[in-house]
């Protein structure tokens, strides 16, 4: 029964329910009424590296992980830039487009790369446990992804941040699992926004979801409220608002992703 009412819910969300884009743009001025300052993940990072945290400011760090509706992420970055508040929007091979980053470098916002190396190498290899999983590849993968990105966009994308899926829950290990210090060095990153001195830097984690429930584990404004001194919010576009398309593309992604997962597990 609760399986029901969840796929009821969730094709609710991505097809039915109508848009929620005002919503986000009263919970920002709601932050900036309370005192916060709205900045990027890079932005909290170069306060958490140079010890320059300010103990009588409040900070709301903006995350924007773009896995699916580009049209919808760039209202995002329209309501950012009329606020005048800073956000990372982290963008996956599929999401990376022209018009969307033009926008986001426009607005001065933060750029990153919403990487999923090894569940992608997982489906294709067909993986079933931890000890299946190949780093080196996961590596390789990562590197040549990451040049294609700088070359194709002439950014210099430094910023990561894991995106998760189906894979990796069956693996049961993160797309982080074949990263370490050396090694995103050697690639030029510089910020993983699931780096553990980020991640302790932080007082409150908020993620948006799908209505009814609107957050997890609860409604943002109770910290505004309290005072909380720093607050990360992630934004996902697919919770602000039905997508018929978008939404429907991204799904048939998944299941024909997961159909060959699974053959792939047998044919190993």
């Amino acid at each position: 029964m609760l399986r029901l009412k969840y796929i009821f819910l969730r094709f609710y969300q991505d097809y039915i329910s109508g848009d929620r884009i005002r919503d986000y743009e009263a919970l920002l001025t709601c932050a900036l009424n309370h005192g916060y300052k709205c900045i990027s993940v890079s932005d909290f990072w170069g306060l958490v590296s140079s010890g320059g945290i300010d103990k009588d400011q409040r900070y709301l760090i903006l995350r924007h992980d773009i896995d699916s509706d580009v049209a919808k992420a760039r209202r995002f970055v329209e309501i950012n830039n009329k606020l005048n508040v800073r956000s990372t929007f982290y963008l996956r091979l599929n999401t990376f487009d022209s018009a969307l980053i033009a926008d986001i470098l426009d607005a001065k916002l933060d750029l990153g790369y919403h990487f999923e190396e090894l569940s992608d190498a997982a489906i294709e290899s067909g993986w079933s446990n931890v000890a299946d999983v190949d780093i080196h590849e996961c590596r390789r993968r990562f590197i040549k992804n990451l040049k294609s990105l700088r070359e194709n966009y002439s950014i210099p994308i430094d910023n990561i941040c894991s995106h998760g899926e189906f894979a990796n829950r069956s693996l049961g290990v993160t797309n982080n699992y074949f990263l370490d210090d050396k090694f995103l060095k050697e690639a030029g990153i510089r910020i993983d926004a699931y780096s553990p001195d980020l991640r302790d830097a932080i007082d409150a984690f908020v993620s948006d979801t799908f209505p009814p429930q609107k957050y997890i584990p609860h409604d943002p404004k109770i910290h505004f409220k309290s005072g909380t001194q720093v607050v990360q919010i992630l934004v996902h576009p697919r919770h602000w608002g039905g997508n018929l398309i978008s939404n429907a593309k991204l799904d048939s992604a998944r299941v024909f992703r997961g159909i060959k997962y699974f053959i792939n597990k047998i044919l190993k």
